[in-house]
């Protein structure tokens, strides 16, 4: 890198600081038409090395970029010199990589061409979605219509004790019935044969149907039914009953915890409608660009090869010989 004279940096500093002020708050250049003075005073290097320069307008566009917190005092020549000692620093690194053929690797190819998806995004759907309201009338009819998507159903937990037969069940029901803290924790871990005994027997929450609170899974449909049969009092205890699973087991269940249904009402709602209908309106957004692109270059998928391909597809191995 070639330096300049450190006279020549204050002064172009200087430049670029009086530029700032003036530019700052405007959007990056090519938003609007510079006249001839502006540009030159844009073109004007603050740096040069060896494969280019950095320039009075780049260091512009930098603080231009920046977060508005960062703003509060654009009269200190450091805060200028911070964004000149930034860019240049992305320069020369970014020389570096190319010289060392980063560029060329279909890795940052590929982060390129996604880089690139994401600026289309933002600036055709992201932005002006920021915008986007719902209308009353669409509020009113997703409050009328999908309300089962702004609540939440009653959950339950329960401590669970399963063993083989019924006649052990049934045994170790009194026993159950009455232990509580350490002793009903020993208890199930000295005989259950379900999943949760090192848990001490407590599941997760789970709806009426079986569902679990994140639907990532379901507890056993006849665990389900027994639980929610009792009346909603923490440590009431079932009586024995048989699983559904494949194997022939039996289970007693003493109810740990309720969280009661929540039925939101339509201001209660309105947060959670806004974001789904927001959320929607980007989707359907996103599908026309993408409907508008396929239209554009019209893609033909070749079916009967694409069926071929996981079996076509080379192993791991292969591809890192």
């Amino acid at each position: 890198m070639r330096s300049l004279s450190l006279s020549r940096i204050w002064c172009a500093l200087a430049l670029m600081g009086w530029g700032a002020s003036l530019h700052v708050h405007a959007a990056p250049s090519g938003s609007a038409p510079l006249d001839a003075i502006d540009a030159a005073r844009r073109a004007t290097a603050v740096a040069t090395y060896n494969g280019g320069e950095v320039t009075v307008g780049e260091v512009e566009d930098a603080v231009g970029i920046a977060t508005p917190s960062s703003l509060e005092d654009m009269s200190r020549m450091s805060y200028v010199q911070h964004f000149y000692h930034e860019t240049l620093k992305q320069e020369l690194l970014l020389g570096e990589a190319r010289q060392r053929g980063y560029a060329d690797m279909a890795s940052v190819r590929k982060r390129v061409q996604e880089l690139a998806i994401d600026l289309m995004l933002g600036a055709l759907i992201a932005e002006p979605i920021k915008s986007f309201v719902p209308g009353e009338e669409a509020l009113q009819q997703f409050f009328k219509t999908r309300a089962a998507e702004l609540g939440a159903p009653e959950l339950r937990r329960v401590v669970e004790l399963v063993v083989a037969t019924e006649a052990e069940a049934r045994t170790l029901l009194p026993t159950f019935q009455a232990a509580q803290g350490t002793e009903l924790r020993e208890l199930v871990q000295k005989h259950s044969l379900a999943p949760t005994r090192n848990d001490g027997g407590q599941t997760r929450y789970f709806d009426n149907k079986g569902a679990l609170d994140d639907k990532s899974a379901s507890v056993d449909s006849a665990l389900a039914a027994a639980t929610y049969a009792l009346p909603p009092a923490l440590g009431l205890t079932s009586n024995v009953f048989a699983l559904s699973g494949p194997e022939k087991r039996f289970a007693i269940i003493k109810l740990l915890a309720v969280r009661p249904a929540y039925d939101p009402s339509y201001e209660q709602a309105l947060p959670v409608m806004k974001k789904i209908l927001t959320d929607e309106q980007r989707e359907r957004e996103r599908a026309k660009l993408e409907e508008s692109a396929r239209a554009t270059f019209q893609p033909k998928v070749r079916d009967d090869l694409l069926k071929l391909l996981p079996t076509e597809l080379g192993s791991a191995e292969a591809e890192a010989k």
